[in-house]
């Protein structure tokens, strides 16, 4: 932007005389004005106010560029009825009437007669002339200094040079303030989207207290039944006269397994809960679970599958588990005769399975959407709310997802996504079984005393030898002593977690160094660590979740010695 009109314009301010003079002294306190005010507003309701008080114009108008236009943000003479205040305020386009083209050329414009122009536009006062100039600052329009007279050819050389000083002296002012507007506005919007995001953090942490209360009250109840069902049933045994002692211990054992259910729950929305992948027919699975679970409820099963879908990898306990969850939430929320329909297949482009479960219930209401998959959160009184959160992180440790379609407005439908495809030999447990020896020496890693009474017997019980060590360090001793002795142990039996010592997979680790064939299996309280999930990688040849039966003990032992 060229300000050779600047110059040529200041050359015909008047250079002598008295008049030259006081219109110098005007000008000097016209700047010193200026440099007093602090506002935006401040500085160019002042500006309008010294061009008609002290200059002597008897219309001003002062034009900011904005998003929208040149908006008319400040204003003396008949456009100013009561302070600072505008009458009928307009904002003009950039290029339309007389001060938007003086804003679109960047430079002063003179109209003697405005009756002539077709670009004036009408406002409440109307002139004869006019007189725009730009208001620029480092080649930037901040807007444009305006005035009319009701006199033709009123304005001349010596009015519009000075205005060119006026706005010359502004703009750097205006520009400032400007500059100190959007900072304040910018910083009071920062401060409102961090406040805005404080109160949804708030209102997050709350919702999660509220859950996590929610997922610890529920625990608290259900193992609290479960343990009065094991320890009453127990009491029973020691004190039976009877005969009923096995029927008790059964109950006893049944609660037990029930315990263990709802451990294995929790683990799949926990950081734990990794699949234990085995190639299968999840079709068949459905078939089986769907059956056996809406067995003893008014629930109708649909089924409206292909013949048949491809095998994929999946942990069967885990899936079974969403479907069980699945059927029986339908069953609560018919509350009564129903009907769940089951229907899927393959988007193959995609590679994945996708099984649709849609029930004719009342549906979820709206409000709860968000909330459907929390733990411990149920609309149903006979509901935990363990059910559909477990399902959901099944579904996420699985590669997959579980939705609720909230465009079907009758009933609810559930829809499970899982990926198709085989996964790695070693990825996959293997479940054959061989026949296990009559006789075999175990070397057990177990730290807990306890358990290491239980084991020792089972395995007693079982027809074998069992030697127990406390923690890796001591295993690896031992079995070295063995192997200098050339009777090694048949099979190692190591629990993942010691906390006072060396781990179950820090020591097989060490003794495949010392004995490249050394059969071990796996045991753990907990599985967010992935040797569970992947035995194979860390070299075990099977692996046993606690609590765990005798009879799951023998069949772990029995695949081991199978691969041999």
């Amino acid at each position: 932007m060229s300000i050779d009109w600047r110059a040529n314009a200041l050359d015909n301010l008047p250079k002598t005389g008295s008049s030259a003079s006081a219109l110098l002294r005007k000008l000097t306190d016209y700047s010193v004005m200026m440099l007093k005010q602090d506002t935006l507003d401040d500085i160019i309701w002042n500006i309008v106010d010294y061009i008609g008080d002290k200059f002597g114009f008897e219309d001003c108008v002062l034009y900011l560029n904005e998003p929208e236009g040149l908006v008319q943000r400040a204003a003396y003479g008949l456009k100013n009825p009561e302070e600072r205040s505008i009458l009928h305020r307009i904002v003009i386009p950039r290029g339309h009437g007389i001060v938007g083209t003086c804003a679109e050329l960047a430079s002063p414009v003179r109209v003697d007669d405005v009756a002539q122009d077709p670009r004036y536009i009408l406002d409440v006062y109307s002139g004869r002339s006019e007189l725009s100039v730009p208001i620029t600052f480092e080649d930037r329009l901040l807007g444009v200094l305006d005035s009319e007279s009701k006199d033709i050819a009123f304005f001349d050389e010596t009015d519009e040079a000075l205005f060119v000083a006026v706005a010359t002296l502004s703009a750097p002012r205006i520009a400032s303030a400007l500059a100190q507007k959007r900072a304040a506005e910018a910083e009071s919007a920062l401060a409102e989207a961090l406040e805005a995001q404080y109160r949804q953090e708030q209102n997050y942490q709350n919702e999660s207290l509220e859950s996590l209360g929610l997922l610890a009250g529920g625990i608290a109840h259900d193992f609290n039944n479960m343990l009065t069902a094991i320890l009453g049933n127990i009491n029973l045994a020691q004190t039976d006269t009877s005969g009923d002692s096995i029927l008790f211990l059964e109950e006893a054992e049944e609660a037990c397994l029930r315990a263990q259910g709802l451990t294995k729950q929790l683990l799949t929305f926990s950081s734990g809960g990794q699949p234990v992948l085995q190639q299968g027919d999840m079709l068949s699975l459905l078939m089986k679970f769907g059956q056996f679970t809406a067995r003893g409820t008014r629930l109708q099963l649909h089924f409206d599958f292909p013949d048949t879908l491809p095998p994929c990898a999946f942990d069967a306990g885990q899936i079974a588990q969403i479907f069980q969850n699945l059927i029986l939430n339908a069953a609560q929320a018919c509350a009564g005769p129903g009907t769940l329909r089951i229907c899927g297949g393959v988007e193959k482009q995609a590679g994945l399975i996708k099984l649709r479960f849609h029930d004719d219930g009342p549906g979820v209401p709206k409000d709860l959407h968000h909330r459907i998959f929390n733990p411990y959160f149920s609309t149903k009184d006979e509901g935990t709310g363990v059910g559909l959160a477990t399902s959901y992180w099944i579904a996420r440790r699985h590669g997959g997802k579980l939705e609720l379609d909230t465009a079907v407005t009758h009933g609810a439908c559930f829809v499970l996504t899982l990926p198709v495809g085989n996964v790695a030999e070693q990825d996959i447990q293997d479940i054959q079984e061989g026949e296990t020896p009559k006789t075999l020496r175990v070397l057990v890693m177990e730290d807990e005393k306890v358990i290491q009474r239980v084991l020792s017997h089972s395995l007693a019980s079982l027809g074998y030898q069992a030697d127990i060590v406390d923690d890796g360090q001591a295993c690896i001793e031992r079995y070295r002593q063995q192997l200098v002795a050339g009777d090694p142990y048949d099979l190692v039996l190591l629990d993942l977690t010691v906390p006072r010592g060396m781990g179950g997979k820090e020591a097989m680790e060490r003794l495949l160094e010392l004995d490249a064939n050394t059969r071990g299996i796996v045991t753990s309280g907990y599985s967010e660590n992935p040797v569970l999930a992947q035995y194979r990688d860390y070299g075990f040849c099977a692996c046993l979740e606690k609590p765990f039966t005798r009879d799951d003990l023998q069949q772990a032992i029995a695949r081991t010695v199978s691969l041999t």
